[in-house]
């Protein structure tokens, strides 16, 4: 296995599958040779033999949480401290590479532990309500070593932990969401596992003395329209409207494949689409 490359988790329910296969379309088109790894509860979806992914992981998946949602994000923390890459780019499935510079961005971790992006306040419900300062989960550049696998451990188990009292009625006491004056607001902020994190690595908290490197908003662009976050054009987009086209963009990319020459994995894929969504419609542009 290559001693870099890109990590996706797609647990629970097959939409999170189909979007993990477009986010690795995307790096694929731009970086062929980047290795590619799923970790996923559903190792039978016909999306997983798509060769977007190098290699595909099973994995159990975590139960008994009163949150699906938070259940596959323990599910996700549990991946990363198992990826087979000692540098390894953990990217959210429903997100899109733009840009050219991804390989290249692995270099940071030639003198960093861990890289990430801060979330903006308007784009970002943790930090919002929860007040803090905090980065964003959907962007982990990481390299392997003891600094970073005590820090994804705490990670793991303090989300463990919020869920668990976030699953609890009444909430126990005491807990890191206090200061939050609605029980129902601070029962959501426990189910996030950004909130988890803000206690052991923020922009202004590092309790596992890594090396960070904060990456600029353009790594993991949410739909900011502040001018400081849009000095840079978009390398990886994460807008939340992306989870709204993936039908079409399914069609899109299976149509894509087709003007490539990639005739059979361009039919495989259009028949998936065609099986579960009920009259799709071609694209802008049609077949080409």
């Amino acid at each position: 296995m290559a001693d870099r490359g890109v990590l996706y988790v797609a647990s629970k329910e097959s939409r999170y599958v189909e979007e993990a296969m477009l986010s690795a379309d995307s790096v694929k088109r731009r970086h062929p040779d980047l290795s590619i790894t799923l970790f996923t509860t559903l190792p039978s979806h016909p999306l997983c033999g798509f060769p977007c992914f190098d290699r595909v992981e099973p994995i159990e998946g975590v139960r008994g949480f009163n949150s699906r949602w938070a259940e596959g994000k323990l599910d996700r923390l549990l991946a990363l401290a198992q990826s087979p890459y000692e540098h390894t780019l953990h990217l959210d499935a429903d997100t899109r590479v733009v840009s050219e510079d991804l390989e290249p961005r692995f270099r940071t971790l030639d003198d960093h532990d861990v890289a990430m992006t801060e979330a903006a306040v308007e784009d970002s419900y943790s930090r919002q309500h929860f007040g803090r300062r905090m980065f964003n989960g959907g962007l982990v550049l990481f390299r392997r070593n003891a600094k970073t696998a005590e820090w994804l451990a705490a990670w793991t188990a303090l989300a463990e932990r919020n869920f668990t009292q976030a699953s609890t009625a009444p909430l126990p006491q005491p807990s890191v969401v206090d200061h939050v004056a609605a029980e129902p607001l601070r029962r959501k902020l426990l189910f996030m596992d950004q909130v988890a994190l803000v206690e052991i690595l923020s922009p202004e908290v590092n309790r596992f003395d890594l090396k960070l490197a904060r990456l600029d908003y353009s790594w993991n662009h949410r739909g900011s329209q502040l001018p400081e976050n849009n000095r840079f054009p978009v390398r990886i987009s994460h807008v939340p409207a992306l989870r709204r086209l993936t039908e079409a963009d399914l069609l899109a990319a299976a149509f894509a494949w087709k003007r490539e020459g990639r005739l059979g994995e361009a039919e495989r894929l259009r028949d998936y689409v065609l099986g579960k969504y009920p009259g799709p419609r071609d694209p802008p542009g049609g077949a080409g």
